[in-house]
């Protein structure tokens, strides 16, 4: 079956496929679809189609709404380009990087950006994406973030910050301002990943149990340019 537009102009779609040229997007191709403009997905969608989402462009949807991405995906922005609740899936290779801003991390607000860097630290366990970049800015996190490699099948993953900060108010930091008692990040069943370019530090008044706590069973940890 083929997809339509709702009263509202939403679009429905079918877990089978999905018709690509609606207002909200411009197709410049057969095989390669520029969204521009919000979409709102609701059911399941499935997109065979090389996207590329420009500055304006987002997936919207609650947890009842499911895109697969099946070709590589092109992203230039650094706003949010998907809803946390949005499930998502994509076949190896669609993604090279997730960057933690497109699921709404932002740097340069005073707003807890917890969800946003664990729902992308989950997502790249399970997709076996190996590359997760942490713009410029201060990041609050707020409870204990886990990067957890599948058991069994241990995850190399390199955490990518864009400039070295050593005081919290340069390069791309994460900083604590949970409760005392709890770690930062907890690493589970990792090897041969890389943390360059990132501060894990605390902000004044809060206390931590520690930045970063290894568990089993973790080895080939690389620190560089890292802060703590």
């Amino acid at each position: 079956p083929h997809d339509k537009e709702d009263e509202d102009g939403k679009i429905c779609s079918s877990p089978q496929r999905m018709v690509l040229d609606t207002e909200d997007s411009l197709n410049i191709s057969e095989d390669v679809w520029i969204v521009n403009k919000p979409i709102d997905v609701k059911d399941k969608i499935i997109i065979e189609k090389q996207v590329i989402i420009l500055p304006g462009g987002s997936f919207e949807g609650d947890d009842s709404s499911e895109i697969v991405f099946k070709k590589p995906v092109s992203i230039l922005s650094r706003d949010r380009v998907f809803s946390l609740d949005l499930r998502l899936e994509y076949l190896p290779g669609v993604f090279t990087n997730l960057d933690i801003t497109w699921w709404g991390a932002n740097g340069m607000d005073r707003e807890d950006d917890t969800k946003a860097i664990q729902y992308v630290l989950t997502l790249a366990s399970k997709s076996g994406c190996e590359q997760i970049t942490i713009p410029i800015g201060q990041y609050l996190v707020s409870r204990q973030l886990e990067m957890l490699g599948q058991e069994g099948n241990h995850q190399s993953l390199v955490i990518q910050g864009v400039a070295t900060s050593y005081d919290g108010q340069h390069g791309s930091a994460l900083l604590w301002n949970g409760t005392e008692g709890e770690s930062m990040v907890v690493v589970r069943n990792t090897s041969q990943s890389i943390f360059e370019n990132v501060e894990f530090g605390v902000i004044p008044g809060h206390k931590i149990k520690s930045n970063i706590e290894f568990r089993p069973s973790c080895n080939q940890i690389l620190f560089q340019n890292c802060a703590f």
